[in-house]
């Protein structure tokens, strides 16, 4: 008996609207858009950390910022001074300050 991996020998089908193959194995997508991110919606709550409890450990090239508080970013070669909207952990992506948070543990 041989197996054949669902999907293998069809043309990549593609969720309507969205761009993203089906196929896990494919490790290339379409970049978002704004747009498209500006309307995410996660399907529980999430809160940023008001202290900065993560160990240091654990937080390599995250930094916690309290609001306000400005940090340097690199955007085309130039850097740039960004202040944090509010008090968290963020990451530097592309010269935009991404926001993160520890949700059950992951």
């Amino acid at each position: 008996m041989t197996s054949t991996p669902s999907g293998s020998k069809e043309k990549q089908k593609t969720p309507e609207g969205l761009g993203i193959p089906t196929n896990w194995c494919v490790h290339a997508i379409n970049q978002p858009t704004e747009e498209s991110l500006a309307v995410l919606d996660l399907p529980f709550e999430t809160i940023p950390k008001e202290k900065d409890t993560v160990p240091a450990a654990f937080t390599a090239r995250v930094r916690h910022l309290v609001r306000g508080q400005s940090i340097a970013v690199v955007i085309d070669s130039k850097e740039v001074n960004k202040k944090a909207p509010f008090t968290g952990y963020y990451a530097c992506f592309k010269g935009a300050l991404l926001t993160l948070s520890n949700v059950y543990g992951v």
